[in-house]
């Protein structure tokens, strides 16, 4: 598979720059934009092709900052750049290097950041889940106070997302957030942020245990058990 299909490089926008000005920069969007699908369609079979797709997510990065620098007034650009850098993130926790993908989750976030100030009513820029992604890192290297404090995050940015429409993550935000509580053993809040989750659907396997289990750590024992039982089934938890 060629990766490079369809991906305009930073030496060849340098080039357009100085014989077409006025149209390198929708040039590197539109490759951008392809890129992104390829890449996202491509699904590494080896260490080689994972290293492989590493490296074109960090070209993809390059020019998404070059076109950044080069016009930093439209909101599009600083998306793509937002977009690039925690796709790279994705892709380096993939491949199992914490600290490069912690390190490139929180550059998504501060970017994701601006675009929010920018733009508050903006459901696409709301609905990106890098703070969820923050969250799970930081659980995956137990600093689960701060996995809680992303996860909290998360939430609010959801909550917002939800007001302006769009509930479609809102769930998801709660069942991430329950989990962490549950490793920073705050079980009240865990227990409620579970509540909630099924408050917006009962059916929700994951949400019952959830709650089974901050229940459990309360010592309330008959609710826990009562949970347990239907639930005993449902194989991962």
């Amino acid at each position: 598979m060629d990766l490079s299909a369809y991906f305009i490089k930073v030496k060849d926008l340098e080039y357009l720059q100085q014989n077409l000005p006025d149209c390198e920069i929708i040039l590197g969007v539109k490759g951008l934009w392809y890129k992104n699908i390829e890449l996202n369609n491509f699904k590494p079979q080896n260490q080689a092709e994972r290293d492989s797709l590493i490296q074109e997510r960090i070209e993809q990065l390059k020019l998404a900052e070059y076109i950044y620098h080069q016009n930093r007034d439209t909101e599009d650009k600083l998306y793509w750049l937002m977009i690039s850098t925690g796709n790279l993130a994705y892709d380096f926790e993939n491949n199992n290097q914490a600290d490069s993908a912690y390190k490139y989750c929180q550059e998504a976030v501060n970017l994701q950041d601006k675009l929010i100030e920018a733009n508050p009513e903006n459901k696409e820029y709301l609905r990106e889940s890098y703070y969820d992604n923050l969250a799970s890192l930081c659980l995956d290297n137990q600093k689960y106070q701060e996995a809680v404090y992303y996860g909290e995050k998360n939430l609010k940015q959801m909550q917002k997302s939800t007001e302006l429409g769009d509930d479609s993550y809102l769930q998801g935000a709660y069942d991430v957030l329950a989990f962490m509580y549950l490793y920073n053993q705050q079980y009240p809040e865990a227990q409620e942020a579970a509540r909630r989750s099924l408050e917006i659907n009962p059916d929700k396997n994951y949400a019952h245990l959830s709650l089974a289990r901050a229940l459990l750590l309360q010592g309330k024992f008959e609710e826990a058990k009562k949970i347990f039982v239907e639930k005993k089934d449902f194989s991962v938890f």
